[in-house]
């Protein structure tokens, strides 16, 4: 994924004027010239998707049924501007091969208290109970199911009538600071007895819960994501209480109790189909490490089997500052800090007295540490600011140069059932516009220029180094950089969800290509995992097409992963259950070829885990027997014993090795009263590997 966002409100990016009379041709056509230049600059830097701001201020950047024009595009809010920019962008985003993802902000309505006085869409008049206002700033207050149903009712509106393929939420949710504004909320919507600051986040999880299922009815295609802080939480015990650990040296953060926002329980609620935190620091810069939390924040989108794509802040290529006032201006409007987002603090600090300044070296180490963590198949960047990224002088160039140096698809969402479409047909050239027959469905088109000399070279669609782009039509206009002497035109079906299938090379006639046979692990076979899946690799086979499904009709997939071997580890793979029943088989995908399957083969995980004593024993041996499973003959292990559950090393009171699966602890390491933490570490098919970290209590 490479993406930028960009913001409307204030015009921080676009537009920078605003039209005073509905269907002035000259100022829609002022604000359509710099938009497409926008684009251009985007697609000249081999991005391949952008996060375009339709809903700032409860208001709109497209025709809305409940919330007035935006004031960022017209001289007064709710006018008619006499065009729909969401529908241009999309129309001009879809014709650059670009993905348009509508950036929505789901519960801020007033930047300063009182602003939309008097004006459409004033919520003060129209429900003023939906309105929750701290430090001068207001929001719909998150505890209403009134206020959730009206999020989802837009972004349904939004899903049904435009052709997006995502939604985005940034990270503004509850004020800081808010104390009891919304005690009448509590009082009235708390059936559970939550604490306070459980039921806030709750309302939030439960928001984020309905617009996802919103967007499975309407068109699940479409990707949801949410940008949160970099920074999740500090609280052990509460990581522990999803089965992670904290980053290491990492500190800060208000997400999670300060804006009451938790987006580790959207991924494991299985709510979001990618994460893109704000880490908004540099690599190196100590308790906000940026390669740290990247690897942090990869790992758990892993684990809870979604995508992780990072937003940075390149406002550091200019001079920059953190401000310490308590408000600010913004295109002649006094803001106080709090009704701002991270975001929108960002712009502020590129206008700042120079205190942090760096390269375009640096964003690229951001993206070097995204693509050496990633496990998922999926690494990808969002970027802040839009305008930074084409004003810098020479960063686009820097970029096209050094990290984007080819164009790129953006990563499939393989975790849902999808048709396999048919391959495209009557493959023409008219000038220098390539056209096909359409395949049936909402489906796009990958089409490559294949050098004469790699035209039976089977890997030659293992990357995008001969990906000329993406059409949304059937039809794709070349560039005059194309050389057709010395190169062959190929078009793939690219379907809504991201899945690239069979290409067909012009003048080549299809492969055929046979049915792999499945290899390890074995039919009904009871595994120790991780493992790695083999199979037979076959003649003509370009890659192969890992499904593993919870259920043996694949309609509950947990992945369909591309691959170019025939070999996958499950190292790669959300965790498996144990004890549980999957059912794997393989997709052979040659050119010119629809796939073929494999029959189906089922296995049940056992994971590497400590048995004995078990989690949460209580009055525990302080020289107990501990066991583990046996990881194979030759294998060795080390059993770690701590005082929380982050196993740094400060904090691990013992370790040993062993090369047998038990051992009797010896005197002197427990104290009795206490709670202590273990895990075991060995190499399981050449995989390091921990069992999970259980508690006892001596």
């Amino acid at each position: 994924m490479r993406s930028t966002w960009l913001a409307t409100v204030y015009q921080l990016d676009w537009p920078k004027s605003q039209i005073t009379k509905t269907g002035n041709e000259q100022e829609i056509n002022i604000q359509k010239k710099l938009m497409t230049r926008i684009l251009d600059s985007l697609v000249s830097a081999n991005m391949n998707a952008v996060c375009f701001q339709v809903r700032s201020r409860c208001d709109a950047m497209y025709k809305s049924s409940y919330e007035p024009w935006s004031s960022d595009l017209v001289a007064t809010r709710g006018m008619d501007p006499g065009y729909d920019p969401l529908a241009f962008v999309i129309e001009e985003g879809h014709k650059r091969g670009l993905e348009v993802h509508a950036w929505v902000n789901p519960y801020r309505f007033e930047s300063v208290a009182g602003q939309w006085s008097g004006l459409p869409g004033d919520y003060n008049t129209d429900h003023p109970d939906w309105v929750l206002t701290h430090g001068g700033a207001a929001i719909l207050d998150p505890g209403l199911p009134e206020v959730r149903q009206r999020i989802s009712d837009i972004i349904r509106e939004i899903v049904t009538n435009y052709d997006v393929d995502g939604v985005l939420f940034d990270d503004y949710f509850y004020l800081q600071g808010t104390t009891t504004e919304d005690a009448g909320t509590y009082s009235k919507y708390n059936p559970n007895s939550l604490s306070l600051a459980n039921w806030r986040r709750d309302n939030v999880d439960k928001m984020i819960a309905q617009v996802y299922n919103t967007i499975q009815e309407v068109n699940p295609s479409v990707k949801f994501g949410v940008s949160p802080a970099g920074i999740w939480d500090v609280n052990s015990t509460v990581a522990a209480s999803y089965g992670l650990t904290l980053p290491s040296g990492i500190s800060g953060g208000y997400a999670y109790d300060g804006i009451y926002c938790n987006p580790i329980a959207w991924l494991q609620q299985g709510t979001i189909d990618y994460i893109s935190p704000q880490i908004y620091w540099t690599t190196g810069s100590g308790s906000t490490d940026y390669d740290t939390l990247a690897a942090w924040w990869s790992d758990v989108a892993l684990h809870f089997g979604k995508h992780f794509y990072s937003s940075h802040s390149i406002s550091g290529l200019t001079a920059t500052t953190t401000t310490t006032t308590k408000s600010t201006q913004i295109n002649s409007e006094s803001l106080p800090v709090n009704g701002l987002s991270s975001i929108e603090e960002a712009i502020i600090r590129e206008n700042a007295v120079p205190r942090t300044r760096f390269g375009s070296s640096e964003v690229g180490l951001q993206i070097d540490a995204n693509r050496n963590s990633d496990k998922n198949d999926a690494p990808g960047s969002v970027f802040y600011s839009t305008t930074k990224l084409y004003s810098t002088s020479g960063f686009v160039d820097y970029l096209k140069r050094n990290k984007y140096m080819n164009k790129a698809l953006v990563p499939s969402i393989h975790w849902k059932k999808t048709s396999v479409p048919s391959v495209v047909s009557n493959i023409l050239l008219n000038g220098n516009i390539l056209s096909w027959t359409p395949v049936d469905g909402n489906v796009r088109y990958s089409v490559y220029a294949i050098p004469n000399s790699k035209i039976n070279d089977p890997n030659v669609f293992n990357s995008s180094e001969y990906l000329l782009g993406v059409s949304y039509n059937s039809n794709y206009t070349l560039n005059g950089s194309v050389d057709l002497s010395n190169n062959v035109l190929a078009v793939a079906v690219l379907d809504r969800y991201g899945n690239e299938h069979a290409p067909v090379i012009v003048g080549q006639s299809s492969g055929s290509v046979s049915i792999p046979t499945l290899l390890y692990p074995t039919n009904q076979y009871e595994v120790l995992s991780p493992f790695t899946f083999t199979w037979q690799a076959v003649p003509n086979a370009i890659s192969y097409i890992l499904e593993i499904s919870e259920d043996q009709a694949f309609t509950n997939l947990l992945c369909a992963r591309e691959v170019y071997t025939n070999s996958f580890s499950t190292s790669n793979l959300k965790p498996l259950t144990n004890g549980k029943t999957y059912y794997w088989r393989v997709k052979a995908k040659a050119i010119g070829s629809e796939s073929v399957t494999t029959p189906i083969w089922s296995f049940i995980p056992t994971i590497f885990s400590i048995v004995n004593p078990v989690d949460l024993s209580n009055n525990v041996s302080l020289t107990p027997d501990i066991s583990w499973s046996n990881a194979g003959e030759g294998a060795t292990y080390q059993l770690e014993i701590a005082s929380s559950v982050n196993f740094t090393n400060d904090l691990i009171l013992y370790s040993a090795n062993y090369n047998s699966n038990n051992c009797k602890l010896p005197s002197g390491v427990l104290v009795g009263l206490k709670t202590y933490y273990l895990r075991v570490k060995t190499t399981i098919n050449e995989v390091e590997t921990y069992s999970p970290i259980i508690s006892i209590t001596t």
